[in-house]
């Protein structure tokens, strides 16, 4: 399980933000997980909130094992609640995952899309980010992501996991 708060400084006139995130995630074998994830966000200024709840799975693989990288795709498919319009969503994570020392460092690009298109709700994000393991359990992480499209900001993300 996972607890994350983002900062979002808005650029290209987009308005600031605060955004926490709740997501749980399960193994179902080595190389595929599951999550269902909530994310609130409220905007600076004129406190306007929005939720997102999806479900995803992620497939993960290391191409070469004499290589220190793993790829993985994440696919979402959600629901977006704001006042006076709620949406269905997709969204679709490419990227890279590695260790780097007690690190495990990610980069990834996320597209995220209303699946009806005369919905303006394009997103288009790069991420990335370091985890460090406090213990067998507990691990730390920040993250930097660049999101554009019909929302534009760049935030930096602090998260706290609890693997059960």
């Amino acid at each position: 399980a996972t607890l994350e708060y983002s900062d979002a400084k808005g650029v290209n006139g987009s308005s600031d933000s605060n955004q926490f995130l709740l997501q749980v995630k399960e193994n179902i074998t080595k190389n595929v997980a599951v999550d269902a994830k909530m994310t609130t966000q409220q905007v600076d200024g004129t406190k306007a909130n929005s939720s997102r709840i999806e479900a995803g799975v992620t497939g993960s693989v290391s191409l070469d094992p004499s290589l220190p990288f793993s790829v993985y795709t994440r696919v979402a498919l959600g629901q977006k609640y704001k006042a006076g319009q709620d949406f269905t969503f997709y969204a679709v994570e490419p990227g890279i995952t590695a260790p780097i020392g007690p690190f495990t460092a990610r980069v990834g690009y996320q597209y995220r899309a209303a699946t009806d298109s005369a919905i303006e709700d394009t997103t288009r994000m790069w991420r990335a980010g370091l985890t460090y393991p406090l213990t067998k359990v507990d691990a730390v992480g920040v993250r930097y992501d660049r999101m554009r499209g019909d929302s534009n900001s760049n935030s930096w993300n602090f998260a706290y996991t609890r693997s059960f």
